[in-house]
């Protein structure tokens, strides 16, 4: 840790500075006593230190903000593929067999690109709760939509 004086005296700084065609060393008046030498407040290792460790915590969370915002994108994409394909789907299947699709079908295609997932409820999950207008008994298997979907199929 480093001590603190007000006493007037010279940096202990030896590095210099090159500037405009001429050396400089430090001039600033030191403020902080560190192993057994003075530093001004730009010099002092434990500070130059604590800056250093800002700056790559810094680094640190925008490379962790990139990555995340990576991971939603390659979400995103995922979702948009899986639509895009379900929307084949659906056209060729209308357009190729009676001009009907099956709700059971559409069901099975949903999960099979990922769309849909299983989840097991003990309680109907609220006054318009599909699950409970099929089955009286709890636990079971409610389908729903995986995260992300539903606010592409809103756009």
């Amino acid at each position: 840790m480093s001590k603190l004086s007000n006493d007037k005296q010279p940096c202990s700084e030896l590095r210099a500075t090159y500037r405009y065609g001429i050396w400089y060393k430090c001039r600033s008046l030191a403020k902080y006593y560190v192993g057994g030498a003075w530093y001004c407040g730009i010099h002092n290792p434990e500070m130059i230190k604590a800056r250093e460790e800002k700056r790559n915590a810094r680094s640190q969370e925008k490379c962790n903000a990139y990555m995340e915002r990576l991971r939603k994108n390659e979400r995103a994409r995922k979702i948009d593929y899986s639509l895009s394909e379900f929307a084949r789907w659906v056209i060729h299947a209308h357009r190729s067999e009676s001009g009907d699709v099956d709700g059971a079908s559409i069901q099975d295609k949903l999960i099979e690109l990922g769309l849909l997932r299983e989840v097991t409820v003990t309680e109907p999950c609220g006054e318009n709760c599909r699950c409970a207008e099929y089955w009286d008994e709890f636990p079971n298997q409610c389908l729903r939509l995986i995260e992300g979907v539903n606010v592409k199929v809103m756009e």
